[in-house]
């Protein structure tokens, strides 16, 4: 029972894809991070299983920018703002 990654496209297995709220490409997951809200504030959510919604992002710089320029973290985990 692996995690999907790289290899599992050649298994047979899908390939879980996610869009970056940065930049708007969609990519296999293990590309991204995923950031979910934790009482009350956004946190990274290194082991990708904290309940409620989550947002995906590049951790290239770039798309962090993109993503609080346009407001899209916020918008993505439906906040008024991201904090």
């Amino acid at each position: 029972m692996g995690v999907a990654g790289a290899g599992a496209a050649d298994r047979g297995r899908r390939v879980p894809i996610r869009t970056c709220v940065g930049c708007r490409r969609a990519v296999p997951q293990a590309e991204l991070s995923r950031f979910a809200v934790v009482d009350g504030e956004v946190a990274a959510d290194v082991g990708r299983r904290l309940p409620g919604r989550g947002a995906w992002l590049h951790e290239d710089p770039e798309c962090r920018t993109a993503a609080e320029r346009r407001g899209a973290l916020g918008r993505a985990l439906r906040r008024s703002r991201a904090r």
